[in-house]
């Protein structure tokens, strides 16, 4: 208060225009020979740019949280020692964990397993410390659900205005049922519908590998 010390107001005044504007004041006591309050000094600034600043940007975070939190593709960020700072609700279902807190402030090693964990935060370092916008395939397994799904991820840095990274996003795909479709397809390929013995192609297919190993061991 101001009898321990400065102190700072924030208010709404009308102008003699008629304009509404927001204005921080700074008020100091003064105080007598016996440290007594007998008066005070102030200084005001009009502060409704600033506000009006910082009424946007809550409103455009606002804006891309609720887009983020609607879409269907898995979004979260990460700091720099790989503990989450959000996740959206698509991989909150995917986790089977009802809110942020259950997310917010931890690593990996919460919501997979041991291998997960670790070829996450390998992909993970490489964005952080080269600064490169990577795209692999990762095979993870939620030890919430003991499931195992494959994932096209996408990560990428993001910089401050000085171009230092603070933060990773990560973007996966789930890719598990094309990945299936395709084995099936070269299974078709190659085996025969009625015998499942492998066809003339796998056969020709063979064939050709070990003869190129032959032509190797024998330069």
């Amino acid at each position: 208060g101001i009898r321990t010390g400065t102190m700072s107001v924030v208010a709404q005044q009308y102008c003699k225009d008629g304009r509404l504007i927001w204005t921080e004041t700074l008020s100091t006591p003064e105080r007598d020979e016996q440290e007594n309050i007998c008066g005070l000094h102030g200084i005001s600034r009009d502060s409704t740019e600033r506000r009006q600043a910082e009424d946007a940007l809550r409103a455009s975070e606002a804006r891309l949280f609720t887009i983020l939190e609607n879409v269907d593709a898995c979004i979260y960020l990460k700091d720099l020692e790989g503990r989450y700072l959000f996740a959206n609700r698509a991989v909150r279902d995917l986790w089977q964990i009802p809110d942020m807190a259950g997310i917010v402030g931890f690593g990996d090693e919460r919501f997979f397993d041991a291998e997960t964990a670790a070829q996450i935060r390998n992909n993970d370092r490489r964005v952080v410390e080269s600064g490169e916008t990577i795209r692999r395939e990762e095979v993870n397994t939620v030890s919430t659900t003991g499931k195992t799904n494959v994932y096209q991820s996408t990560k990428l840095p993001l910089r401050r205005e000085d171009g230092t990274i603070y933060a990773l996003c990560g973007i996966p795909t789930d890719i598990t049922a094309l990945k299936a479709h395709e084995e099936h397809l070269r299974h078709i390929a190659h085996y025969d519908a009625l015998t499942m013995l492998p066809n003339r192609v796998l056969l020709a297919d063979r064939l050709q590998q070990a003869l190129t190993q032959a032509i190797r061991r024998g330069q």
